[in-house]
């Protein structure tokens, strides 16, 4: 059984089907279906429970035990690897590097692109991959060693000290790169626009647009930045209103904002307020903060780590 295996079957473990893993891996699922069987050839034993939907499914009893001793393995591999393998782009000369952005970080697509074209400037000879997942996803992705960097995001309430869940993880080095307060994004025609700051009571009965599915999501799913934002307006007296949307992307967001629909909160820095039409005014009394992190497996080159988070936090300001 080669790692790729393994790594196939502790996928599937954390999505819970085998689509989701195809998709995150990426691969077909016929191959994540194939990789599984054999897996379970070799040993003997069903690791799934497969279940009348054709689509979830859960460990087994076995398969508990078996994750564990996969993780076990994988851990193993990746520090031999890290240290023998394919050639770590070390202070950013050479070599190849990727990183993944948390969804929940607010940067658009066009930031993202500005993102990729800067980093590519700086660093001509290193091969750089920049994706965007769902947070868990780029968790995952660094834990299987798919990815080399996440980025993440947190609001956080103005004078305490971040708990960010992320230390919990025993397997990844996490530092802070920036820090951002808190502003939304208003139609250029809007009431709101055009001033130098507004105040939390002005967004009462403001509608804050989401995506179509935000209402029915269980409470697991509901990005904790929302979660804080909300309880915020709760402090000075309003239940912030929200408006669905047809379409979940955040392109389709800030045109919504962009047509006077509604408006989006966030902690933009001055160089990804990309999109035309838009204004975006800072909050004055707002209780909250951004906090942006960058993270890593323990273990990986400490200069490279010091230059990605150096050029991230310039980048930011």
């Amino acid at each position: 059984m080669d790692i790729e295996t393994m790594k196939t079957v502790y996928t599937v473990s954390v999505t819970g089907s085998f689509s989701a893993a195809a998709e995150m891996i990426p691969c077909s699922q016929s191959s994540v279906s194939r990789r599984v069987k054999q897996a379970e050839d070799e040993l003997g034993v069903a690791i799934f429970e497969r279940h009348s939907n054709h689509e979830a499914i859960t460990l087994t009893a076995d398969g508990s035990r078996i994750i564990d001793s996969f993780v076990r393995m994988i851990k193993e591999y990746d520090r031999l690897f890290s240290t023998y393998g394919r050639k770590s782009v070390g202070p950013l000369a050479e070599g190849s590097l990727s990183m993944g952005i948390a969804g929940n970080t607010m940067i658009t697509s066009i930031g993202m692109d500005s993102v990729y074209s800067d980093f590519i400037k700086l660093y001509p000879n290193v091969d750089f991959e920049f994706v965007r997942k769902t947070e868990d996803d780029v968790l995952v992705m660094l834990n299987l060693g798919k990815l080399d960097y996440g980025v993440f995001v947190r609001y956080i309430w103005n004078g305490t000290t971040p708990f960010i869940q992320y230390e919990c993880n025993e397997d990844l080095h996490i530092e802070n790169f920036a820090r951002h307060d808190l502003m939304i994004s208003v139609a250029e025609n809007s009431p709101l626009a055009g001033r130098s700051s507004i105040r939390m009571k002005d967004l009462e009965g403001v509608s804050f647009l989401q995506s179509n599915d935000f209402n029915q999501m269980p409470s697991r799913r509901v990005p904790i930045n929302h979660i804080v934002f909300f309880e915020a307006c709760r402090m000075f007296g309003f239940t912030a209103k929200s408006r669905e949307l047809e379409h979940q992307s955040r392109a389709w967001r800030e045109q919504s904002v962009a047509a006077g629909l509604g408006v989006t909160h966030g902690a933009l820095p001055p160089r990804m307020r990309t999109y035309t039409g838009i204004e975006y005014v800072a909050i004055e009394d707002a209780p909250i903060h951004a906090e942006f992190f960058l993270a890593c497996r323990k273990g990986r080159n400490e200069k490279e780590f010091a230059l990605v988070r150096q050029w991230l936090g310039s980048y930011f300001d």
